[in-house]
């Protein structure tokens, strides 16, 4: 699963000084040097819930998979210029 906190200006805060998660698009990219597969990509789509970054539909044992995902990020026009900071998590389920 992937969800992003929503990204602050490093600068004081201020009402438009934080890029929440609708403004984040996700895509996961393709498997890179998958074992005991397959995973199938989850769709791309905002950050603003969780997002399935890989599933693994069936197996048991040990398996891995690495990607290489686009993050974009959207500065809404009332946002100030400002270096933003956030988190992007990736958790097993």
């Amino acid at each position: 699963m992937t969800v992003s906190q929503d990204f602050r200006a490093a600068g004081s805060p201020g009402p438009h000084q934080g890029i929440s998660g609708r403004h984040v698009l996700y895509r996961p990219g393709a498997a890179i040097d998958p074992f005991n597969g397959p995973f199938t990509p989850g769709h791309p789509g905002t950050l603003a819930t969780f997002r399935m970054a890989f599933s693994h539909p069936s197996g048991y044992g040990s398996n891995s998979v690495a990607w290489n995902p686009t993050v974009k990020v959207h500065v809404p026009e009332a946002g100030v210029a400002d270096v933003y900071r956030g988190v992007v998590t990736h958790s097993v389920a």
